[in-house]
Order: structure tokens, then C-alpha cells, then sequence
């Protein structure tokens, strides 16, 4: 989990101080939140502090990239000159929340495995309209919570109980019995 955490965050950018050019993350651009374009010579450890007096426009077009450029020049700096913070790029206050947390790491295992999809419009296979919908009905609490375990197929069927190795007597109530 902790690799989710260090995907989520970069560096805001204050004073420019204790950021470096290349090598910390920095960029407001998922995934990699980092320059890709070549070292500048003699300036590999250079603080992002060298670009600003506001943006240095010459310096920013000289160094990097057409894409990275106008990403970097999009940055908002403060007057008052702030210290660097580490933050978390997908809240907008950039604090972590576990909803967020949990999304990212979603994400990137979808991406990592191959498996399902990384454009947020399936989730577990139902669409995310479908899932908004579904939260927003008004009926009773207990039949929104059937249908959830039912588009996600975890209701406690015997077929189910017994796949997870639960005996007993199969006839009682208790279990919803659906094949």
C-alpha cells in the first residue's frame, strides 16, 4: 500500500527550495508526477527554486519539453513564498482520504493486472451510473443493500456457502437459497 501512497502525492511548489528539478515529483501530471525530458548539464541536483522569480519563462522553454513547459507554467506560486509541502494530488485540498487512497490503489491494480478497466466508468462491472443510481432511490436501506450484493455476487447462496467450505443444515431461513 505504501507504493499507492507515494503514487498519489507530489510536491506543491512554495519557495522551490527542497523540490529538485529531476527526480522528485513535482509535475501536476498522473502518474509519474516527473520531468521526463534530459538533465540539463551541470544542473542535475538544481532546486526548482532556479526556475522562479515567478516562472522563468526562458529557462522552463529552454529545458524542457513543449508538454512539460506549459505544465510547469500552469503551476501556481505564491507571493508570500511558502515552504514546499507534500500533498496528495487527487483531493483537491490535496489532503489523503481513505475514499481516494482506495481509488488510486484501485487503479493502478486494474492497470498492474490488466484486468477490468482504468476509466473509471466500470466499476466491478457495473457502470458507475449504475451504482449512483442505485444509492439515490428511495426505497428501504435493507433492499438497496439486495441489490449491491447481488450485482456483486456475494448474497450467501448455498451454491456460495458451500464453495467457501460453510456446512450445516442448509434448510433454515437464514440463508437465501437461489440457484
Amino acid at each position: 500500500m505504501a507504493s499507492e501512497f507515494s503514487r498519489g502525492s507530489r510536491w506543491q511548489i512554495g519557495d522551490g527550495k527542497s523540490v529538485k528539478v529531476w527526480g522528485h515529483r513535482w509535475i501536476p501530471k498522473p502518474t509519474s508526477f516527473q520531468i521526463s525530458s534530459p538533465v540539463v548539464p551541470g544542473f542535475a541536483t538544481a532546486p526548482v527554486s532556479e526556475l522562479l522569480t515567478q516562472w522563468r519563462e526562458d529557462l522552463v522553454h529552454a529545458w524542457f519539453a513543449t508538454h512539460e513547459a506549459s505544465c510547469i507554467l500552469t503551476i501556481p506560486l505564491s507571493f508570500r513564498g511558502p515552504a514546499d509541502r507534500l500533498i496528495w494530488h487527487y483531493e483537491k485540498k490535496g489532503e489523503l482520504t481513505v475514499r481516494s487512497a482506495h481509488e488510486v490503489a484501485r487503479q493502478f491494480l486494474f492497470e498492474e493486472t490488466g484486468e477490468g478497466t482504468s476509466d473509471r466508468t466500470l466499476f466491478y462491472g457495473v457502470s458507475t451510473k449504475v451504482w449512483s443510481r442505485l444509492w439515490q432511490v428511495c426505497v428501504p436501506p435493507k433492499v438497496k443493500v439486495l441489490v449491491w450484493r447481488t450485482l456483486l455476487n456475494i448474497l450467501p447462496t448455498k451454491d456460495r456457502l458451500l464453495s467457501k467450505g460453510i456446512q450445516g443444515d442448509m434448510g433454515k431461513k437464514r440463508y437465501l437459497y437461489i440457484q
